[in-house]
């Protein structure tokens, strides 16, 4: 039989455009840095013009697209929810830097990042993977919750994080890859696998090995400040309603984080800034925005919308924690 691989056509407009990142990334404090922005149009991530961006985890992962490519990745790793994919994606959107994403779990492996064969009219055939055509283009190839995966899935990996070639055993061919590829992985631990229990387990410890190819970015949750600034400006309706109660939702999104990083409180699960958007999003589709004052008076109007986002996947136990803490957010 013969080996056929499955053609990947599209081509990259490497051309660039030399921009003002502050401009670019609505930072104007960040200098006078500039950055290249591609002419190409194929796998450009989607923006969202109203996003914040941190100035200080911007310029880390500039410098690390924007660094010649000797091999390292970089992983970004920080609690569910807090926003890591929503940013590398902000930022290459921006690019136009050709972008492939892949969600690992316990049964990826390997063919998941390579290839797989398979047979098509008596001929065996090869569908590259996320991580051939990415090495092979120069795209930036996305892997989200790395640790979610078995740690000896990963050594694929290993050779193009030393800066050496890729090596396609079902068809032999040896990949160089372009200067453009860039390798990013977000987790939600640094690789020590779960420490709090808030995963049941499902985050895996990383290979120390593995992990000292990557250059490292801790994302947290956003400050109070900064989530505020976030919300009032992709839900502006809010404001014109009440701008009390989008500080004090933000109060409460920042106090049901305190109570799960302390073991002695019950609640384990926090509402992320993903679940916040959630909720300002479906708040403003069940016309929550002409009913709240701000005040105490608003609990019996959030709760419907606050359980549909985030209490209905709590314990009873845990549920009643974070009411109390509504409760003391909003006064009563």
């Amino acid at each position: 039989m013969n080996m056929q691989v499955n053609p990947f056509t599209d081509e990259v407009d490497w051309n660039f455009d030399v921009q003002s990142a502050g401009l670019l990334f609505g930072l104007p404090d960040i200098g006078d840095s500039k950055v290249k922005v591609f002419h190409n149009d194929t796998f450009i991530q989607k923006v969202t013009n109203t996003y914040r961006f941190d100035k200080e985890h911007l310029k880390a992962v500039l410098t690390f697209l924007f660094a010649e490519n000797h091999g390292d990745g970089l992983l970004l790793y920080g609690p569910f929810g807090c926003g890591k994919t929503s940013f590398i994606r902000e930022v290459l959107g921006r690019l136009h830097w050709p972008t492939l994403m892949l969600s690992w779990n316990e049964t990826s492996d390997t063919a998941d990042l390579i290839g797989k064969t398979g047979i098509s009219f008596g001929d065996t055939t090869f569908d590259p993977g996320p991580l051939t055509l990415a090495a092979k283009k120069g795209h930036v190839l996305v892997v989200n919750e790395i640790d979610r995966g078995r740690a000896g899935n990963l050594v694929a990996l290993n050779d193009l994080l030393d800066g050496g070639k890729l090596v396609i055993k079902e068809t032999g061919e040896v990949i160089t890859p372009h200067p453009n590829f860039r390798l990013v992985c977000t987790a939600n631990s640094a690789g020590s696998g779960d420490l709090t229990g808030a995963y049941t387990g499902s985050v895996r410890k990383l290979d120390p090995a593995f992990l000292d190819r990557f250059a490292m970015l801790e994302v947290g949750y956003m400050t109070l400040e900064s989530e505020m600034d976030l919300m009032l400006t992709q839900f502006p309706e809010y404001l014109e309603a009440s701008g009390h109660f989008v500080e004090r939702m933000c109060k409460f999104a920042s106090e049901t984080r305190a109570k799960a990083a302390d073991a002695a409180e019950l609640l384990s699960t926090p509402l992320s800034t993903r679940a916040l958007v959630r909720f300002f999003h479906y708040g403003r589709a069940m016309n929550l925005v002409s009913k709240i004052t701000g005040n105490a008076q608003d609990l019996p109007e959030i709760m419907p919308v606050l359980e549909f986002c985030y209490l209905n996947r709590l314990s009873p136990e845990e549920r009643e924690v974070a009411r109390v803490a509504l409760n003391m957010t909003f006064g009563n």
